[in-house]
């Protein structure tokens, strides 16, 4: 009697279980049509009306870049007035006053002043120029080198600074050239501010299908426990705060597919951009460098300069 009042029981656990998985997988299974049919229903809807579902989204990322503009502007310009208006009575403040204790505290303040103004500068030519909203195009690196060298030759002059540039043969990307350009002055000019350096060195080669642009300085370096993209939580050796600069370039890089990096090795501090090179760019110029119309003497042109460029990587 016992054997078979056992065995009933476990006959009886046994189909309870049996059931209850049962009622585990149906519900499973019916949530999870539910969730496929809605996906189907959304997937026809984008099908039927996709030029309809892609102008709407366009619309609305346009909303959000035109508000986000309309703050950056708010914070850069007129948030900007008040700090102005406390460096001036700062300055004066410091002129009539005769403690020493007291100066050394209002210079404290003066240059968290300066610091602040200094950020409402970078994020009003952040919201001004719109870089990110920048057309990528094909260009020689080259090109960009050239308008940082020109442009900022005379500061490095002035501050006993010598800019050496090393970029011998073209190297073609697909970037955006002034966004480029303005993370390379910005990199050179805090070399210039901040490195106590006597020579800033631009180069540009190419590695591994990459393009790495670098900018090089002999100076003073950068402190293993800082982090120069960190916006505002960066301090010098002298305490100054390093502002969004290069938080803003990182940023800038990275709407190009680039990364930027930086290292500290033999007394040299180099920050290096690199960037997807463009091979096609080499036939792009075969074509404007006089081939006319023939375009497989064009494409072979354009052929044997990806290739030499290739032997210069190597």
């Amino acid at each position: 009697l016992c054997g078979i009042y056992f065995t009933n029981t476990v006959l009886v656990l046994e189909s309870a279980v049996f059931w209850l998985l049962a009622a585990v997988l149906l519900t499973a299974f019916f949530v999870n049509l539910g969730t496929f049919i809605e996906i189907e229903r959304r997937n026809e809807y984008l099908t039927q009306n996709l030029a309809t579902e892609v102008s709407r989204q366009t619309e609305d990322l346009s909303a959000v870049l035109d508000e986000r503009n309309t703050i950056l502007r708010f914070v850069s310009h007129d948030m900007k007035k008040p700090v102005i208006s406390m460096e001036q009575f700062l300055n004066t403040l410091r002129e009539r006053e005769k403690d020493c204790e007291q100066i050394k505290t209002i210079d404290i303040v003066r240059r968290k002043n300066a610091d602040l103004k200094n950020a409402f500068d970078e994020l009003n030519k952040y919201a001004k120029n719109n870089y990110v909203a920048e057309q990528s195009a094909v260009f020689d690196v080259r090109e960009a080198i050239d308008a940082v060298y020109e442009s900022l030759s005379p500061d490095c002059e002035a501050n006993g600074i010598l800019l050496v540039r090393e970029d011998e043969y073209p190297v073609y990307v697909y970037a955006k050239k002034m966004c480029l350009i303005n993370v390379l002055n910005n990199l050179v000019m805090n070399a210039i501010e901040h490195a106590e350096c006597t020579q800033i060195r631009l180069s540009a080669v190419r590695r591994r299908g990459r393009c790495l642009l670098a900018v090089s300085d002999n100076g003073k370096g950068i402190r293993a426990e800082d982090d120069p993209f960190a916006a505002y939580v960066t301090e010098g050796v002298n305490g100054e705060n390093l502002g969004l600069g290069l938080y803003i370039c990182r940023s800038l890089v990275g709407s190009m597919s680039g990364t930027l990096d930086y290292d500290y090795r033999d007394g040299n501090l180099t920050f290096t951009i690199s960037l997807p090179i463009s091979c096609p760019a080499a036939m792009s110029a075969a074509l404007r460098g006089g081939h006319g119309t023939d375009m497989r003497a064009a494409f072979r042109h354009g052929a044997q300069k990806c290739a030499a460029l290739r032997d210069m990587e190597h």
